[in-house]
């Protein structure tokens, strides 16, 4: 559950832990996932290229990346980081945001979460998990 890995590990640790640092949000399953989140999404340009690469078709994590670095590789039932995935087993649509419930799971840990994500063009996303946009983050897609 969301609220025992946050009260044994805090907010912090308990998002990295996960791979996941989204707001929550109402979500449900009639509606499809916004198709510009598939692809790979990093902090920065440089952080694409230094964290991501293209493989057989597809993204992948660098050989020893470190499970705590803020990158994701979103595909049309999954949600990947460097520390561990999520399954989306629903989603909702409201103008440019995105609802996600997320099942994710790690080595350590594993919850259910509903996560919203606000698209900004076709390259940007922000999300922020304290539900407060002043602690919004900002992600870039990574170039094809």
């Amino acid at each position: 559950m969301r609220s025992a890995c946050l009260a044994r590990r805090g907010p912090s640790l308990c998002a990295a832990l996960l791979g996941v640092a989204f707001s929550a949000a109402p979500t449900g399953s009639s509606h499809a996932m916004d198709q510009r989140l598939r692809g790979a999404w990093a902090a920065s340009a440089s952080d694409c290229s230094r964290l991501l690469q293209k493989r057989g078709g597809g993204w992948s994590f660098r050989p020893k990346t470190n499970q705590f670095e803020q990158a994701y590789i979103i595909s049309a039932n999954k949600v990947m980081s460097p520390g561990g995935s999520c399954s989306i087993a629903g989603t909702s649509q409201a103008k440019h945001k995105s609802g996600l419930r997320l099942s994710c799971k790690n080595s350590v840990s594993y919850m259910t979460m509903d996560v919203r994500v606000t698209l900004q063009g076709d390259t940007q996303m922000t999300y922020g998990y304290t539900g407060d946009a002043v602690l919004d983050v900002s992600y870039v897609k990574c170039a094809p």
